[in-house]
This record gives C-alpha cells, structure tokens and sequence, in this order.
C-alpha cells in the first residue's frame, strides 16, 4: 500500500459526492471532481484563507496523483481551483476525482480532526445526510 494511499472509508464518502456533483451539472459545466472541490472552497477559505486552501488542494493533489494516474494533467491554478496544464477545464473522472477529494478531506481531518472536519463538509453539501465515515466505533462522552 503506498504511503499517500487515501482512506477508504473518505474515498466511499468522496465517490458518493462526487457522483451527486457530476449528475447535477449541466451539459459542458465543470466535472464532478472539480465541482466538488469549489464547493468545498467557501467554508475552507473561511477557515484558513485562500492560500490555505490552495496549500491544502495541491498537497491533496499531489497525494492523489501517485494513486490515480489520470489526475498528472490536472493542477491547482492561482485562484485555487482545478484545470488542466493547458488551462482549460479538468476531463476527471469520478474515480481519479473521488481519490483527489478523499485526499482534501484526508488532510483536513488531520489539521484540525474529524470533528471539525465532518460539519465543514456538511456544511458544503445540506442536502445530503452525511455520516461520518469509519466512526462507529466512538462513544458518545
């Protein structure tokens, strides 16, 4: 397994977030992956700044990359969103895009843990009942 393999229980999370991302964009809008990614930005920004974010997406990016090859044509443009070397759209799929969410949701669970981590992701996605994945095993204090 290599060291940045993401978290299982996060890549089912982002697979399914990603799958409501792609079948609610519009012919010829932003993919899935990409999309997921945007939304996640506003309350990231809040939380730790635009260069935060674009930080946390690269390193995320760069994670994911070694674990789905599709994602090398993809990188973090100046304004912290997703695009293709030749600065068009990102062509993701939902898988290479799923393993690249997993990774950003990965790494904020490890800056500020999963109890902060999970409502900021709700907060991102109202409509959809989120649980928080792998933690069946916590007792409630």
């Amino acid at each position: 397994m290599s060291m940045y393999q993401s978290d299982p229980d996060l890549l089912k999370l982002a697979r399914r977030l990603v799958a409501i991302e792609s079948s609610r964009e519009p012919p010829g809008g932003m993919v899935g992956a990409a999309r997921a990614c945007e939304k996640l930005r506003r309350p990231l920004v809040k939380l730790v700044g635009a260069d935060g974010f674009r930080s946390l997406l690269s390193r995320a990016l760069a994670m994911a990359k070694a674990e789905a090859p599709a994602l090398a044509s993809i990188r973090v443009g100046a304004l912290g969103s997703l695009e293709s070397i030749d600065g068009g759209e990102p062509a993701l799929g939902v898988e290479a895009g799923a393993v690249l969410l997993a990774h950003l949701i990965g790494l904020l669970a490890v800056f500020i843990g999963d109890r902060l981590t999970f409502p900021i992701v709700a907060e991102a996605w109202p409509d959809v009942p989120l649980d928080r994945p792998g933690r069946e095993d916590e007792v409630a204090s």
